[in-house]
């Protein structure tokens, strides 16, 4: 086995990530991302299916932007948190970003019927005109939603743990709140309930 590393998926957050001055948010993805990595969904099998794999683990990294991406959505456009829209918004572009190309998104659906739609099409199917790539591209990382949100749940300790984490994500290292704080502390308009729903749902909400 071996592993998409962090370095290699950093570059998709750092330009899609909403990362504003001085990072707080990498923090999160990175941290994260190593979350993944101790679930096992960032390794890539050491076997003829190898490209396979990889491009499953990329769309992982696609899927896991996205999760944190609904929480702007989810807080809504007139809390501090709002302005951003859910996404991902141009999906070719945030995996053409990761190296995945129609081809790739192709082959994997052939060869692992990720979902419904992907069992659908035959190897006759090369005419691109006649395939919805982009359905067939957000199914399929749309299908990745539930591992990453249980690995992200096993790794900060639950619901709560994975909330604060979000929500303490958008702050300098100093100025992180603690655990109660964050959960005791509900202002109007501050967006806590809603991301706190979202998050209690299983971050799957982005769409």
């Amino acid at each position: 086995m071996c592993q998409v590393e962090w370095t290699e998926v950093k570059r998709l957050f750092e330009e899609y990530g909403c990362v504003i001055v001085d990072h707080p948010e990498l923090r999160w993805y990175q941290e994260s991302w190593g979350a993944l990595a101790r679930a096992g969904l960032t390794e890539v099998a050491d076997t003829g299916e190898l490209e396979l794999t990889e491009v499953v683990v990329r769309l992982r990294a696609v899927c896991l932007l996205a999760m944190y991406l609904g929480v702007y959505s989810a807080a809504g456009h007139d809390t501090d948190l709002g302005g951003y829209s859910e996404g991902p918004g141009n999906i070719w572009e945030y995996l053409g970003s990761l190296k995945v190309g129609a081809e790739e998104i192709l082959r994997v659906a052939r060869q692992t019927g990720l979902t419904e739609l992907a069992r659908t099409i035959s190897d006759e199917d090369d005419e691109h005109d006649n395939i919805d790539l982009d359905e067939i591209a957000m199914l399929m990382i749309q299908d990745e939603n539930a591992a990453i949100f249980g690995a992200l749940k096993d790794h900060y300790g639950d619901n709560v743990g994975l909330f604060v984490s979000i929500w303490n994500s958008r702050v300098p290292l100093d100025k992180i709140e603690p655990v109660d704080a964050v959960v005791n502390s509900t202002y109007w308009g501050d967006g806590k309930q809603e991301v706190w729903m979202y998050v209690e749902d299983g971050m799957k909400d982005w769409t």
